[in-house]
């Protein structure tokens, strides 16, 4: 059995992508290997051409007022959800996929499924949901309480929606 490699991709400081020299970089690049940056995912995404991703998997923050995130207004935060959806189905090809994981966001002791505020926009920018995958957590900030009593259905959950075009 072959042990799984990783690949990253190192570019010398003179040659790091910006607006102008971004898709010419990444031209360079063979199509097999996986590309790691470290930066604002809009500005990434923008410099890369439409039509060119065969698979987005992402794992948005969920408005929790984690160590990496600002919380907002949930109207807020599905609008910058939005433009970030805008741009992973301008860069997937036809084919190709989007697995969003998602979680749920929390006010006030109420939890409110984030899959269901965002499908719509999902549906907006013509993707078609093809699974939707459970993934149940047995510990957490919110498995003491349960969701739903009659079954003990736990609140710390993640959704993971695959979409195509």
């Amino acid at each position: 059995m072959t042990q799984p490699t990783q690949t990253t991709l190192e570019t010398p400081s003179d040659t790091k992508p910006s607006a102008s020299n971004g898709p010419a970089l990444l031209r360079q690049i063979p199509a097999d290997t996986p590309i790691m940056s470290c930066e604002d995912n809009i500005s990434f995404m923008k410099r890369l051409p439409s039509d060119s991703m065969q698979l987005i998997v992402t794992s948005p923050p969920y408005n929790i007022g984690k160590s990496y995130e600002k919380r907002t207004s949930l109207d807020t935060y599905l609008e910058e959800q939005e433009t970030v959806i805008s741009e992973c189905a301008r860069l997937l090809k036809p084919q190709g996929s989007i697995c969003w994981q998602v979680g749920n966001y929390v006010q006030q002791g109420e939890v409110v499924p984030l899959d269901s505020l965002l499908y719509p926009i999902f549906k907006k920018h013509k993707l078609k949901l093809r699974n939707r995958i459970v993934w149940n957590f047995g510990h957490g900030l919110h498995c003491t309480k349960p969701c739903i009593k009659s079954n003990n259905y736990p609140a710390k959950i993640r959704f993971i929606l695959k979409l195509k075009l």
